[in-house]
């Protein structure tokens, strides 16, 4: 792009932080090394986002490179750099990142740096991160954190946690906590659990029974078959939704047809439940039931997503066939979705269909179009996607590179040489 760099240059001098944020991440995304030295300036700005968004750019662009430019910023006076640059460097394995880290989510810090801390820590595999977790729950300051931090000890799957969690459901703490240990003992799947959430099943708040409902069909332990079948006639519909789908769960196939009953109910966010809660259930007769709903019209239109995606996740050969059929209909305007269930399925019989929408089709779809291609890993898709190499959006020639990289056929290494001086970054890669 003519003139490009030297527009992304001049509107970090803007008066207005606004276009200065704006023009950040485009920088960094430029291939060209006189980008570096204005985002270096940058971190010196006075507007924290730019501060922060500059920070991004140059750890994306060399990670190693980008260290003691950014450490200074660790004692930023704005908690969002603070925990954006922590987050950066710990990666790397920084001590004084991670202790930054650890405090943002205790004491008067700003509530979205300390959320975004949580969240970053909650997939990494740093062992001494649930015991700050656990040292954060028992902090009075970190409370208004609790529900978060409960679901971080769940999604880290440290069995470690199991005790402290149980022993918070038993207290008197606020429902929200409370509902939020319940999914957090389902994610950590414990059968120490089971009984204490049976017991939960009595509680007089609704949001605790239907969570605790909920957790028993995940644990898929028999103590828990009948409490369920005990609350199979409750009056409230979305609870019933949820038993239903508990017991289908746990093997009980009388279940099954109360369940189905629930894609006719007068309330569109349980019909609009029921196709995600059959394909869950893992019985067989899921898919008869999946490729149904893409028959019907109707359901097609609130339900077609969620079909596609969950059709794709039986891995059964019928569900093949029918996502083909509606490869390029009309009527369906799921295609992405579709798309990206063929890919799922590693389906050859859609490389030829796949191929020719890559050249005909629009630019939203051609992305998913060339990554579903390098996905299903077919020798056909080489020379298509040499050719989307070229292609005049960005995207697309990014999946492209990207799908030929799993493909592995030596045809692409020179193309893609060539492709070493594209101006957007991401391509380059």
């Amino acid at each position: 792009e003519p003139g490009l760099l030297d527009a992304l240059i001049g509107a970090l001098a803007d008066g207005e932080p606004q276009v200065r944020r704006q023009a950040v991440p485009g920088l960094g995304m430029v291939n060209s090394p006189r980008a570096i030295e204005p985002l270096v300036g940058a971190l010196k700005d006075s507007d924290p986002d730019v501060r922060r968004f500059a920070a991004g750019a140059l750890n994306w662009r060399d990670a190693a490179a980008a260290v003691d430019l950014l450490r200074p910023l660790l004692g930023d006076t704005n908690a969002m750099v603070r925990s954006s640059i922590a987050m950066d460097l710990a990666e790397g394995g920084s001590e004084e990142a991670w202790k930054v880290l650890a405090a943002m989510m205790r004491g008067p810090e700003d509530e979205m740096a300390a959320s975004s801390s949580i969240r970053f820590m909650t997939g990494l595999k740093e062992p001494r991160i649930t015991g700050w977790l656990l040292e954060a729950l028992r902090d009075p300051l970190a409370r208004r954190y609790a529900g978060q931090i409960v679901e971080a000890l769940g999604a880290r799957k440290d069995t470690g946690a199991v005790d402290p969690l149980l022993d918070l459901l038993k207290g008197s703490g606020p429902v929200e906590v409370r509902t939020s240990v319940i999914r957090a003992l389902a994610e950590l799947g414990d059968k120490r659990a089971v009984d204490p959430l049976v017991a939960q099943l009595k509680e007089k708040d609704r949001a605790l029974r239907m969570a605790a409902v909920e957790a028993l069909g995940r644990l898929k332990d028999g103590r828990a078959l009948e409490p369920l079948r005990a609350m199979a006639g409750n009056k409230d519909d979305a609870l019933r939704f949820n038993v239903c789908q508990a017991l289908c769960s746990l093997g009980d196939r009388q279940a099954w047809d109360s369940l189905l009953a629930f894609s006719t109910n007068r309330q569109a966010y349980l019909r609009d439940s029921v196709v995600e809660a059959v394909s869950a259930t893992g019985d067989p007769r899921a898919v008869e039931f999946l490729a149904g709903t893409l028959d019907n019209r109707r359901i097609l239109h609130w339900g077609g997503p969620g079909a596609i995606g969950s059709l794709a996740k039986t891995g059964d050969p019928r569900a093949s066939k029918r996502l083909l059929a509606l490869l390029g209909e009309e009527r369906c305007d799921c295609q992405r979705n579709v798309i990206e269930a063929l890919a799922e399925l590693r389906c050859t019989e859609a490389v030829e269909p796949l191929i020719e929408a890559l050249k005909r089709g629009p630019r939203v779809l051609r992305g998913a179009l060339a990554d579903a291609l390098g996905r299903i890993g077919d020798g056909r898709a080489v020379e298509p996607l040499i050719q989307a190499l070229k292609d005049r959006h960005c995207y697309v020639r990014e999946a492209a590179a990207d799908a030929l990289g799993k493909l592995k056929d030596r045809r692409a290494i020179e193309p893609l040489r060539a492709l070493q001086n594209d101006w957007h970054l991401r391509v380059v890669r």
